[in-house]
């Protein structure tokens, strides 16, 4: 089995994987994790591990969903990162048009963008 399909298959039966730092994490339901899925996943590890840390469309579309809501420690809202490398032009084209849109609505909402943060305050 590919790396790809083991992620894939372990994806389906509920497995969320996550890799902090050089490791890779994992959260399973009870009995999807037999021995013979952890020796795959030993001896697949390094590939694994490439391959979630590789960009995707997928990983950029969650995280700009999380970042919507979250406001920095002084209230503003943070401003979204702008797409990783390493895309697919395809993927890159879909990953601008999501930023466009979260800084849109962050602008639209009054956050960032309004005259009122661009333009200078009058003075009396």
């Amino acid at each position: 089995m590919t790396a790809e399909a083991l992620i894939a298959t372990l994806e389906t039966r509920g497995v969320v994987l996550t890799v902090v730092g050089d490791r890779l994490s994992l959260d399973a339901p009870k009995g999807v994790l037999t021995p013979d899925v952890v020796a795959e996943l030993r001896e697949r590890k390094p590939e694994v591990l490439d391959i979630l840390t590789r960009p995707t469309l997928r990983r950029y579309l969650t995280y700009l969903e999380a970042c919507r809501d979250e406001a920095s420690p002084n209230g503003r809202f943070l401003l979204p990162p702008p797409p990783p490398t390493g895309l697919s032009r395809t993927d890159r084209s879909k990953a601008y048009a999501a930023w466009w849109a979260a800084i849109e609505g962050q602008r639209r909402s009054g956050i960032v963008g309004s005259s009122r943060y661009n333009t200078p305050q009058e003075r009396n």
